[in-house]
């Protein structure tokens, strides 16, 4: 599986930078729960891992540009810890189940990083982990908001928060890391948490 990382103009990036500007941040009191499927099929749960810590972020696999850099920061940030990241698990969920395939989700995740592992699920289940995690995510077609497309072959986009969290064993909040920042910062930032506690 070959990505390709595409040019964005920068109309889109100013557009890009004023949504981020309005959306709300993540909710401390939210659950970061989630009930999913795995790359072999498995139901998983944020329980799977016991004793880690969880780095997660939303997305899909034909994203263009942003979450290659996001899953890119992340794994850097797992690099840039050393024996370290072997406490935390990186979980990438896709909301685009329809195109992302098991094989797909598997093949694209890893490529950041061997130790990633890749979620997706069914509306209903996309719906509560992302009110879980008081993220959002959506899909439109020809510039409108559709519920949900009906088949690969329609031409939708998806949009979804673009947020990477970190929980701790116990599941409780411990940093959200906006859009764009770089493994040495978030692995700096990993560090300190994980000296506090």
């Amino acid at each position: 599986m070959s990505l390709k990382f595409i040019p964005v103009p920068n109309m889109l990036w100013a557009l890009i930078f004023m949504w981020l500007a309005v959306e709300p941040s993540p909710a401390e009191e939210a659950s970061y729960k989630f009930d999913l499927v795995d790359s072999a099929g498995e139901v998983t749960t944020e329980q799977a891992w016991s004793g880690r810590y969880l780095l997660v972020t939303f997305g899909f696999t034909s994203c263009p540009d942003i979450c290659p850099l996001t899953l890119w920061n992340m794994g850097s940030a797992l690099r840039a810890l050393g024996a370290t990241s072997q406490d935390i698990k990186p979980v990438f969920i896709s909301v685009d189940p329809l195109r992302d395939t098991r094989d797909d989700l598997k093949a694209y995740a890893e490529h950041f990083h061997p130790d990633f592992v890749a979620l997706t699920g069914s509306r209903a289940q996309l719906d509560q982990a992302s009110r879980n995690f008081n993220a959002s995510y959506g899909y439109k077609v020809n510039g409108q908001l559709i519920d949900f497309p009906t088949s690969e072959e329609m031409e939708y986009e998806v949009f979804h928060s673009i947020y990477v969290y970190l929980l701790s064993p116990e599941r409780e909040l411990l940093d959200v890391f906006g859009y764009g920042v770089d493994g040495e910062r978030m692995a700096e930032r990993i560090l300190e948490l994980l000296r506090l506690k």
